[in-house]
């Protein structure tokens, strides 16, 4: 890629944030990434910037993962997203699906699966975590 891929990252836990930032530096050192700790920074950050990428967590505090995807659509339109979740259950996989949200990985597998989620959306593909259990 050419041009600086602008990353958002939104997750309110501070520990866990810092960690995807250093995997996703270590992968792709040339990313902008742009952190927040709460949904509604990072939606007031979207208003003023475009981000390539948004990967932010489901359970936030105030704005849920999926009403924080509605609101950065509206935003920007072009962003991309992916989802990161504990949750397995069935109902929740299928909103994702519903919602176009184009990546989701589980945090049980976020350093097997979040290089490879981010490189496939960014080429334009879904990515969805591997379910192992699961119908």
């Amino acid at each position: 890629m050419n041009k600086k891929v602008k990353i958002l990252l939104v997750d309110n836990h501070s520990a866990f944030l810092k960690g995807l930032m250093e995997v996703i530096q270590e992968e792709f050192m040339s990313f902008n990434l742009f952190c927040f700790s709460s949904s509604e920074e990072a939606l007031y950050s979207a208003k003023e910037n475009k981000y390539d990428l948004a990967i932010f967590d489901l359970e936030m505090a105030v704005i849920n993962g999926i009403s924080f995807h509605k609101e950065l659509k509206l935003l920007n339109p072009e962003t991309l997203s992916i989802l990161l979740t504990l949750h397995k259950e069935q109902d929740i996989i299928q909103s994702v699906f519903e919602k176009g949200i184009e990546g989701f990985v589980l945090k049980d597998n976020i350093l097997d699966e979040l290089v490879i989620a981010i490189k496939e959306v960014l080429k334009g593909n879904k990515y969805f975590s591997k379910l192992d259990g699961l119908n």
